[in-house]
């Protein structure tokens, strides 16, 4: 798999989206790809915007999924990295869940999030 174009901010390494990924899927669906929008729980809008419009059904094969999801993954980054914000497991994994702009809210909040923790909690175990 290729090298993610961004590094976690705590821990100075890579960030590892094939982990990641992985444990954003057990979170979602706890794995299982025979569902619309996959493991992954693609919405036909996030599908459309990183897949170059390929059909929606592909969300469900795990390969074209990673593929999608690393694009989503950089762009993410992408943003975070344009405001100043730590380009962490969990701030993907809010992202991934909410929006890079929905993240912010709920890091802002200061209240924990279960969602970004369990999604931490499956990489970092991993």
């Amino acid at each position: 798999m290729s090298a993610p174009a961004v590094m976690v901010a705590a821990a100075g390494r890579p960030i590892d989206y094939g982990r990641l990924i992985w444990a954003i899927a057990q979170r979602e669906s706890g794995g299982s790809w025979n569902q619309p929008g996959g493991a992954l729980q693609f919405t036909t809008t996030l599908w459309r915007e990183y897949s170059h419009l390929r059909p929606y059904m592909l969300a469900q094969h795990p390969a074209e999924a990673a593929v999608v999801a690393r694009k989503v993954l950089d762009q993410y980054a992408r943003i975070c990295q344009k405001f100043g914000i730590p380009v962490t497991v969990e701030m993907l994994a809010l992202s991934w869940r909410y929006g890079v702009s929905g993240a912010m809210r709920r890091l802002k909040s200061g209240k924990p999030n279960a969602y970004a923790a369990a999604v931490s909690n499956l990489y970092y175990d991993r």
